[in-house]
């Protein structure tokens, strides 16, 4: 049995190279036969040093220091052979020097190839287990964590902030883009990423110090222990989420935050949460389509210290508007424009729409059908929650009623300087009758007038149009009239010069359907106290003409109708009750027929009344019928109401029915008699 010298293992006898090293193995030399060499051991050098390896295992100072005398050597051969063995015996010897705890045959070995690998194996993964150990430490140590946040932050990386933190609530699920408004307010105000880093590092310490009673209630973000592995502690980012209330004045707003649509109201001023989000900055907007104007209100959110619910009321800064245009019940067929676009309303049907906008940025006007033809208003400004609009301030509109009150104006002029007030085509059946007193009047004067219409000034503002209960159409205005005027009695000279003259007039027209044109129905003088607007348009007359009168009265025949008839009775009865009110007979004289028993019988009348301290009010009167008598006069049938006032305070109503007669002196109608008058139950 054999050992291999380089690596020790156990080698069998015939083998030339160690099979697990390689080593070459040295042939051992043959052990010497009696035959060959009787010697014994002790005289034979060879048997010695075949021997030495039992010798040398036995630790003694004898054999460690025994010298065996040595023969030369028969041959070459046996010599060489010798030496190897004695060169093996002196490496035994020295092995054998060593301390041995108990006696054995094995010899030192060195270790083999597999062994080497397998303690290199073990020796890498203790240093493995080692370094794990420590990076695991250290990856889930808050200060690692914290750098981590840190890093996130400083490069405004959505997603890596959104894998860091822990939401409180698991409806907030967080990714890169529900981290858009915490990075964004980080951004408008940079000292609080450092303000968040400096609490946390601050939590930190306490948790490293086993401080459980450090709390900050502002706290953004919080670190805290989470769950602990074998070895090692995990800390976790926990933020605590915030919710947006948010609601509008009107119904149909749809609510949006960052620009999502969240929610569209049903009902107004309805609120609603939203949410959960991260603490950060908010954009918050409500947007509401009304068809007359695209309405939007926003607001910017911070939501970030101590913050756990948002409220914003966003409110549209729009009204309800109501359109007023006098003209509701009329039955008129409309269009209501919003900055010259039909919205689909009729404003004489729904009198109220919006919301809309009400600081002047928007326009209001109406288009309507009327008789005359279609009108539409100018166009006023929004500025309030009631828009007065006056149809009649049209342009076309005032044209056609300046340029008839101007003709009426000479007509009148015309028909009372030539007596004839036939001429009067612009003025209805009443103001013909009117015009008839007045002639009647100038006859009786021995005075020659002069007149010259020069023009006028209206006041834009006072044009108005309104529908009376039986459905005639009528428009108002006012304007200062501008004569030239003079007179003189018959026999002197005429004036050198005209005056000028300005007369205020309220103005009345009515619009004749059949005859298609407006009419002048009642005129109201006045010189004293002049009101009117800053829009003025002056138009003057154009060539006027002087009219003058002739003394005596009118001697042309003039052929008056029913309505004509009617139209001076009921001018008659509204000039009595003036005059008896003023108590002055001056006023109605004019109308009656000096000749006739109503002449007196006013005047007396008037008298009784001023004395019992009674004054009058007609409520209403009508003309019934109107006969052609033989003789040429009229007899016409009235139903007459009046709120009578006593002296002593007391009011009553009555109503009576009436019979006049009306006569024709020199073209003029004169109230002769009261045929008849009975007082209604």
């Amino acid at each position: 049995m054999q050992f291999c010298r380089n690596c020790g293992i156990q080698l069998k006898e015939e083998v030339r190279f160690c099979k697990e090293c390689g080593t070459k193995i040295e042939a051992k030399p043959k052990p010497a036969t009696p035959s060959e060499d009787p010697a014994t051991p002790s005289e034979n050098p060879a048997s010695a040093a075949a021997i030495a390896p039992e010798a040398a295992a036995t630790p003694t100072a004898a054999s460690a220091d025994r010298t065996v005398p040595q023969a030369a050597p028969a041959v070459p051969q046996a010599a060489a052979t010798v030496e190897r063995q004695a060169a093996t015996a002196e490496s035994q010897t020295a092995a054998a020097a060593e301390p041995l705890v108990h006696a054995s045959p094995i010899r030192s070995r060195r270790l083999s190839r597999k062994w080497i690998l397998i303690a290199s194996a073990a020796l890498l993964v203790i240093l493995l287990l080692a370094g794990g150990y420590k990076f695991e430490q250290y990856r889930l140590s808050e200060g690692r964590v914290l750098d981590k946040l840190e890093k996130a932050l400083d490069k405004k990386d959505g997603a890596a902030l959104a894998s860091l933190l822990t939401s409180e609530n698991a409806q907030l699920k967080l990714d890169a883009d529900k981290t858009r408004g915490f990075l964004a307010y980080l951004d408008a105000y940079p000292s609080a990423a450092h303000e968040l880093m400096s609490e946390l590092r601050k939590q930190s310490f306490r948790l490293d110090n086993d401080d459980d009673d450090y709390s900050n209630d502002e706290a953004v973000i919080r670190l805290e222990k989470s769950k602990k592995y074998v070895l090692f502690q995990e800390y976790k980012l926990v933020v605590e989420p915030v919710f947006i209330r948010l609601g509008s004045n009107y119904k149909d707003v749809s609510l949006f935050i960052d620009g999502q649509e969240v929610f569209k109201t049903t009902r107004e001023n309805e609120h609603k949460e939203f949410g959960p989000y991260l603490p950060g900055l908010y954009d918050l907007e409500a947007k509401m389509a009304t068809g007359f104007v695209d309405l939007s209100a926003k607001q910017e959110a911070e939501i970030w210290y101590g913050n756990k619910q948002y409220e914003a009321s966003l409110d549209l800064q729009a009204e309800r508007v109501e359109v007023l245009t006098g003209l509701e019940q009329s039955g008129l067929q409309g269009k209501l424009l919003i900055n010259g676009q039909d919205t689909g309303l009729n404003p004489f049907e729904t009198t109220s729409f919006g919301p809309v906008t009400t600081d002047g940025s928007m326009n209001l006007s109406v288009e309507a059908e009327f008789p005359w033809g279609t009108i539409r208003s100018n166009e006023m400004a929004i500025a309030s929650t009631s828009v007065e609009l006056n149809l009649a301030d049209s342009e076309d509109l005032q044209k056609a009623l300046i340029e008839r009150v101007a003709q009426y104006e000479t007509e009148w002029l015309d028909g009372l300087t030539s007596k004839d007030s036939s001429k009067l085509t612009t003025g209805t059946a009443k103001l013909r009758a009117e015009l008839q007193s007045s002639i009647g009047y100038m006859g009786q004067s021995d005075y020659i007038a002069m007149w010259k219409y020069t023009g006028a000034q209206y006041d834009l503002d006072s044009f108005r149009l309104q529908k009376s209960e039986d459905g005639q159409w009528m428009a108002s205005l006012t304007l200062i009239a501008r004569f030239l005027s003079g007179q003189y009695r018959v026999g002197d000279l005429p004036p050198q010069e005209l005056y000028e003259d300005g007369q205020g007039q309220d103005v009345v027209l009515v619009y004749d359907e059949t005859a298609k044109a407006w009419l002048v129905d009642s005129i109201q003088t006045f010189y004293d106290g002049f009101e009117m607007s800053d829009r003025i348009k002056d138009v003057p007359e154009q060539n006027p003409k002087l009219f003058k009168s002739t003394a005596g009265a009118s001697s042309a025949s003039v052929d008056w109708n029913s309505s004509e008839v009617g139209a001076f009775l009921l001018q008659y009865l509204s000039s009595s009750v003036e005059a008896i009110n003023s108590r002055d007979f001056s006023l109605v004289s004019g109308m009656i027929d000096e000749a006739g028993p109503s002449y007196k019988e006013s005047s007396s009348y008037i008298d009784y009344l001023k004395g019992k301290g009674i004054t009058e009010q007609l409520l209403s009167a009508n003309v019934d019928q109107v006969q052609t008598l033989d003789d040429g006069s009229y007899q016409a049938s009235t139903s007459e109401t009046y709120d009578i006032y006593y002296q002593d305070g007391s009011v009553k109503t009555k109503s009576f029915k009436a019979v006049y007669k009306i006569v024709l002196m020199d073209g003029v109608l004169r109230v002769n008699q009261l045929i008849e008058t009975k007082e209604q139950s």
